[in-house]
């Protein structure tokens, strides 16, 4: 009996050994396939690097090329011409002043012709369609004509302002000259040519001071009165003292 029970134990612990190996062979065959199918998954799911371009570089290059476009289209449509601007160099706060500029691809023509002796000539490079922008911190500026126009071969296209001076002192304005370039199946974009300043001085301007102050004095009248009268009194009753030195000086002199 007692050689059969070990067998039957030996018997048992064998079985038993060999359904643990094929339970533990099965788990590294289900993880290894688990494994794969991550790594398969995985791999088709991660971005594999084959020349995709993103948004941002599109839109990128897309500028680049359109730039090129116009500076290219800007270059074949330019030529020498000439530019006369008419600005005042002295102006009065509140007198309305017009301005006057004109420009020509004919490097012939007298562009100066029936403008004020403050006008000036300077070559400059145009196209068929220009702008003129006409700005200054200190003036009202109006337009009188058209900022877009069009420069046919050997003519004269001119701009317009009425410019009004705001306040007193050295003031600036600025001219600016824009060519129009336009390419297939792109909107048309102003391309700035030339910049040009201008100083201008500009006095006060009696009448419209008593027009900016007239309420003051109205208010202030009785003060005034009192400081003019007392002026008076005093340059009547030294009258004679002052009318001496005057003669002293004039004698000396």
């Amino acid at each position: 009996m007692r050689y059969r029970s070990r067998e039957q134990h030996f018997f048992i612990y064998t079985c038993i050994l060999v359904i643990i190996l094929a339970l533990l062979v099965g788990c590294d065959g289900g993880g290894g396939g688990g494994g794969s199918r991550n790594e398969t998954t995985s791999q088709q799911g991660e971005p594999t690097d084959t020349g995709a371009v993103t948004p941002a570089t599109t839109a990128s290059q897309n500028y680049k090329i359109a730039q090129d476009a116009y500076s290219a289209t800007l270059k074949e449509t330019l030529r020498p011409g000439q530019i006369a601007f008419d600005i005042a160099k002295q102006m009065k706060v509140a007198e309305n002043e017009v301005i006057e500029v004109r420009v020509t691809d004919n490097l012939q023509r007298d562009l100066k012709a029936g403008l004020s002796k403050d006008a000036k000539t300077q070559p400059i490079d145009v196209t068929s369609f220009l702008g003129a922008e006409l700005t200054g911190a200190s003036f009202e500026i109006k337009p009188l004509s058209q900022k877009k126009q069009i420069l046919a071969q050997g003519r004269v296209v001119k701009w317009l302002w009425n410019v009004t001076p705001t306040e007193a002192g050295s003031q600036k304005l600025f001219l600016e000259i824009c060519a129009y370039i336009s390419i297939k199946d792109k909107p048309e974009v102003p391309a700035c040519l030339e910049t040009f300043s201008r100083d201008v001085t500009v006095a006060v301007n009696p009448s419209n001071w008593l027009g900016q102050n007239w309420k003051w004095i109205v208010e202030n009248w009785s003060t005034l009165a009192a400081v003019l009268t007392g002026a008076s009194v005093f340059i009547v009753a030294r009258w004679k003292w002052i009318k001496a030195l005057f003669r002293k000086k004039t004698s000396k002199s």
